[in-house]
């Protein structure tokens, strides 16, 4: 039968991991929002970029520098949307390498398993 300090030390590893994970998710979920939010002006930018063009197509007038403007803007973005999800990707990496250790710390032996040994 575990003792009571057994039994705290227990339930104190439990809620520390618990805590680390949720903050985990919540970072992750963070991460993703933006990476949507980052599309969507991905895409406005895109349509803006495509009444640009159609005006200047259809009224022969330059619109050269506002072209190049928004296309300056669609790279800024793209880059930023590049950033986000390799950090993304590292942040799963890490997830999985810290459930594997997870894994491994559960197979190790309980204080009170090594008494019994």
């Amino acid at each position: 039968m575990a003792n009571w300090n057994d039994i705290k030390s227990g339930v104190g590893r439990a809620a520390n991991k618990t805590m680390k994970k949720a903050g985990e998710l919540a970072d992750t979920a963070s991460l993703h929002f933006k990476l949507k939010t980052l599309n969507a002006r991905l895409g406005d930018k895109f349509e803006r970029l495509g009444r640009l063009t159609y005006k200047q197509l259809k009224t022969e007038i330059s619109r050269a520098e506002e072209i190049a403007k928004v296309i300056e803007d669609i790279d800024s973005l793209r880059e930023e949307i590049k950033a986000l999800k390799l950090k993304i990707e590292e942040l799963k990496k890490e997830r999985q390498s810290s459930a594997e250790d997870v894994k491994i710390d559960d197979e190790a032996p309980s204080a009170e398993e090594e008494k019994q040994a």
